[in-house]
């Protein structure tokens, strides 16, 4: 969450995210949490504008 004043422009973001298949068991492919050793994934916002 971000408040309305937080400029997003070369924030740094830390985040955790999980990918999960749509199939029945929504099998997860890819969790921060575990495949990375617990860290979240770091990026700027401001990369590639």
């Amino acid at each position: 969450e971000f408040p309305m004043d937080c400029p997003l422009h070369d924030s740094l973001l830390c985040i955790h995210y999980k990918g999960v298949l749509l199939d029945e068991e929504r099998t997860v492919f890819y969790d921060t949490r575990i495949d990375n050793d617990g860290h979240p994934l770091e990026f700027c916002s401001g990369e590639g504008l």
